[in-house]
């Protein structure tokens, strides 16, 4: 009787135990929502938490994902999360950069002197967004008669590696000249058609004309009703995983393989992922505050003609 009792007795301050070592061994209790691709390698650790999303349409579902505070940490390009935070309202906090650019123009091999020059037929992607201003920022106003635009860098692989579209430009037969396209597109457009080559590394381009500034291009931002030490905890973890990934790029790949479906979940396959960053850290991750960064931030959203950042929205 006495050890039924005392098992009794027992059994419930277990169950608290038990329950207690759970809670302490939870690695995340935030809900995330960030865009395939980069942006989402950065995240190759979250492949099993369930609070943790990818989708491949920032512009739309994560953007009214923020605006109606249905999540607690998102990933946006960094222009957008200035409209949001800035100019309407919205109660999140710019807090970190994680993608800093991976543009590229390319060469078809179609130009006969290989050097840019007015009156060369051109693809953009992304009309009126960062690929395009970016593009412009670099090269000015001189080329506009002459350039077609596409509506994302996949659109921009397939240029490259279709002949037909390659052989045609803006309706008028002549042949594409150079195309911008991003990675891992580049990657896979440069393996498919042998006469492409990279012409120019738009980041590269973008910092020699800003003065050695980064091109802040996709950041992190986190809900008001976050409590700060959990925020920093967040931040903290997600920068050493990008450290560490940048360190040891077995990691990005070993990680990312534990989702469902890890290409379609990230939006890259994994041992391309790890390869790219192997390779130059091709995509672009890294780890910067952005409150250490206003004077970069605010260039880079001089591109979209934007005003200058306030000290508030910053974490």
């Amino acid at each position: 009787m006495k050890t039924t009792k005392l098992l009794l007795t027992l059994l419930p301050m277990v169950s608290l135990l038990m329950t207690g070592c759970k809670d302490k061994t939870k690695t995340n209790s935030l809900s995330i929502l960030v865009p395939t691709g980069g942006p989402a390698i950065a995240f190759y650790k979250y492949a099993e938490d369930s609070k943790f999303q990818t989708n491949n349409n920032p512009g739309v579902s994560i953007k009214n994902a923020v605006v109606a505070e249905e999540i607690d940490v998102a990933v946006l390009p960094t222009n957008l999360c200035f409209n949001l935070i800035q100019k309407q309202n919205v109660h999140y906090k710019l807090a970190a950069t994680i993608t800093f650019g991976n543009f590229y123009l390319v060469s078809t091999g179609h130009d006969n002197d290989q050097t840019l020059n007015v009156g060369d037929y051109i693809v953009l992607f992304q009309n009126n967004n960062l690929p395009d201003y970016l593009f412009h920022y670099v090269f000015g106003n001189s080329f506009n008669e002459t350039i077609r635009y596409v509506g994302s860098s996949n659109d921009a692989e397939r240029v490259l590696t279709s002949d037909s579209d390659l052989e045609v430009a803006n309706g008028l037969g002549e042949p594409i000249d150079y195309v911008l396209i991003s990675e891992p597109n580049l990657t896979r457009a440069l393996a498919a058609n042998n006469n492409c080559s990279v012409y120019k590394n738009m980041t590269d381009e973008y910092k020699t004309k800003s003065g050695a500034s980064d091109l802040f291009q996709a950041s992190i931002i986190i809900s008001n009703n976050v409590e700060r030490s959990e925020a920093d905890k967040f931040l903290s973890n997600i920068e050493k995983d990008i450290r560490d990934a940048r360190e040891n790029p077995q990691l990005i790949e070993d990680g990312m393989k534990k989702a469902d479906q890890p290409a379609m979940f990230y939006g890259i396959d994994p041992t391309l992922a790890k390869n790219l960053t192997a390779n130059g850290n091709k995509l672009a991750i890294g780890f910067k505050l952005t409150r250490d960064n206003k004077q970069s931030i605010d260039t880079f959203l001089s591109l979209f003609n934007l005003g200058e950042t306030n000290e508030e929205i910053y974490y």
